[in-house]
């Protein structure tokens, strides 16, 4: 295999080939798991080596897309609720110290309220964020079964597309670690523009509001 790797990287990418190598869907489900619960475990290995092994007929495609999103889902869940106790009580502070007023807090909570769903979704297939995006929604308090929901769509179409392309690669599965960059900067540029348009739905929204009632003021008067 080669890959532009750091000794760091290179020693995690052979701790995942090594721990699904020797446990299977066991080791599959626990990295999974592990990296859901934003430990810097990457997906963009851990699955697409594990489709390589369904295309050697070792394992079986349904029951790694079925184990990798449960253990997606109850990584997020757990970060979720880390996030959920951490702001207690409408705030954040740390040793005296506020990361997060009570107005960011709302905010935040206002944006989740409009905008949670999608952004879940969507951060679900943005490598580095995906697993980050779970502290914020649990923060903001968004409802925690369209937390579910969306988690849940969202780790079952990048679990099952870096399955498949592992699987389609064969030998030449590695070459999907370099290539999710490009995945993530096509996300990203989704996620904006998705937002710049919510956000001037939302203006215009607001400016007819206030132009039909001024317009029924005037009709009084």
């Amino acid at each position: 295999m080669i890959l532009q790797l750091t000794s760091f990287s290179k020693a995690i990418v052979d701790i995942v080939i090594q721990t699904i190598s020797g446990l299977g869907y066991q080791g599959i489900f626990v990295l999974m798991f592990l990296e859901s619960v934003s430990l810097p475990i990457p997906s963009e290995v851990i699955l697409p080596f594990s489709g390589y092994l369904v295309s050697k007929e070792i394992l079986d495609f349904w029951v790694i897309l079925l184990l990798t999103t449960l253990a997606g889902i109850g990584g997020a869940i757990v970060d979720y609720l880390i996030g959920y106790c951490l702001t207690k009580k409408d705030s954040l502070t740390v040793r005296g110290y506020t990361l997060i007023t009570r107005n960011q807090f709302r905010m935040a909570q206002d944006w989740f309220e409009r905008y949670g769903s999608i952004t879940v979704f969507l951060g679900r297939m943005i490598p580095g964020f995906r697993t980050l995006i779970s502290f914020p929604a649990g923060m903001a308090r968004m409802n925690i079964a369209k937390f579910t929901l969306y988690t849940t769509v969202g780790c079952l179409i990048w679990n099952g597309m870096l399955i498949y392309a592992g699987f389609y690669l064969a030998y030449n599965w590695h070459h999907i670690v370099v290539s999710t960059k490009y995945l993530t900067i096509i996300t990203i540029v989704l996620l904006i523009v998705l937002v710049a348009v919510l956000t001037l739905k939302r203006s215009k929204h607001a400016n007819k509001i206030g132009s039909d009632v001024k317009d029924s003021f005037s009709n009084k008067n």
